[in-house]
């Protein structure tokens, strides 16, 4: 009897470590805010990459709504990169808007490895980006989700004379989507 209650014993300790040392997930809400980098090998050095996760959900409510820009290629926040996001358990899905297309992209997946109130680090199999956490929740991104006439959302910043967020320079040559270019250097952004 007392050998079966010291197997049975151990077996809960051993249930409880496991459980411990394997973090069940993280929370939506926890993610809300602005989050940067610093960006390296880029025009400026002295930038930051900025990453900001909304509360306000898109039309479907499965998605949240975000806004990334990178201040080492000299993009500001005004010409930020839209996208979608969740997190699930762990699963951080982020799908960009693609201004050539006017439509949603494809989904990229990560990782989440840490979020608490000040870090920020999650992977793609292949490279973990860290961020630090600057503010708390922000104002929603600049965009109001409408319809075109295929009936997909599109991001739409009030402008009614450039409803698709482009600069003079993307309006300049035909529109397009601006992508990091980090030189081959290893950054903590992600690439889009």
């Amino acid at each position: 009897m007392k050998r079966h209650l010291l197997i049975t014993g151990g077996m809960c300790v051993l249930a409880l470590l496991f459980v411990s040392c394997n973090p069940s997930g993280y929370q939506e809400d926890d993610m809300i805010g602005v989050w940067r980098c610093p960006t390296t090998g880029k025009e400026n050095p002295d930038g930051y990459y900025y990453v900001v996760f909304n509360a306000e959900k898109d039309e479907t409510g499965e998605y949240r709504l975000g806004k990334e820009w990178d201040e080492g290629d000299d993009v500001q926040e005004e010409e930020a990169q839209l996208f979608k996001w969740k997190l699930e358990v762990r699963d951080l899905t982020q799908i960009y808007w693609m201004e050539i297309n006017e439509t949603w992209g494809v989904p990229k997946y990560y990782t989440v490895t840490l979020l608490t109130n000040t870090a920020l680090s999650f992977n793609n199999g292949n490279r973990t980006y860290t961020f630090e956490k600057v503010a708390e929740a922000e104002v929603t991104p600049t965009e109001d989700s409408s319809s075109n006439e295929e009936g997909e959302d599109t991001p739409n910043n009030g402008d009614e004379d450039n409803p698709n967020n482009e600069t003079e320079e993307t309006q300049e040559n035909g529109g397009g989507v601006e992508t990091p270019d980090n030189g081959g250097e290893q950054t903590e952004e992600p690439q889009q």
